[in-house]
């Protein structure tokens, strides 16, 4: 089998799983929108959601790739509009990778959008152009697509948390604040 990274750059207007290969040194990206006037609200558009997730990995399996880290985008915790939708997304994608994917790698690293900001551009105020430009740059993968840029970085991401390899120390010290999930890396109890 092939190894490979995943990452999840979740939105209803554009949900981008991108699959790196390094071996290949291959990028996919599987986008796609869910937009209210066609999936509807609530359980109807998450239900949409997680059918597309579990079709994407159906794929990968299907191609004889192992997954070996999925980092996917957190939400920002302060912002003002749409976050508890953000946070029930998040969740949603969560509990669909538990059934889809196997374990431990289905309990992904998640990955504040200033982190990812950081690993690839060396800024937290980074733009969705310069994301856009530092996925060129860095890894010579060519979209115009902010969230596949962003599922690209991720996909790095879980590539360097994997091998505990990075090219720059900025990306190291991205590394070093990221946090484990207790699901995968369950906390040992005293007897």
């Amino acid at each position: 089998m092939t190894d490979a990274f995943i990452g999840i750059d979740q939105s209803y207007g554009g949900f981008s799983i991108a699959v790196w290969v390094p071996e290949h040194q291959q990028m996919d990206f599987h986008l796609k929108a869910f937009p209210a006037k066609k999936f509807g609200q609530g359980v109807d558009r998450l239900k949409a959601v997680s059918e597309n997730i579990v079709d994407v990995f159906t794929g990968i399996y299907k191609k004889d790739l192992e997954i070996k880290h999925i980092c996917m985008e957190g939400y920002a915790r302060n912002s003002k509009f749409r976050r508890e939708e953000a946070g029930e997304l998040a969740s949603m994608v969560k509990l669909t990778l538990s059934v889809a994917v196997s374990k431990p790698v289905s309990y992904p690293t998640v990955v504040a959008p200033t982190q990812l900001k950081v690993f690839v551009t060396g800024s937290h105020r980074a733009s969705k152009e310069e994301m856009i430009g530092g996925v060129k740059s860095l890894w010579q993968v060519e979209t115009r697509n902010d969230n596949n840029a962003d599922a690209c970085g991720l996909s790095h991401i879980a590539e360097s948390v994997h091998t505990g390899v990075t090219q720059f120390p900025h990306q190291a010290g991205v590394l070093e604040k990221l946090k484990p999930h207790t699901e995968r890396f369950p906390l040992s109890v005293a007897a």
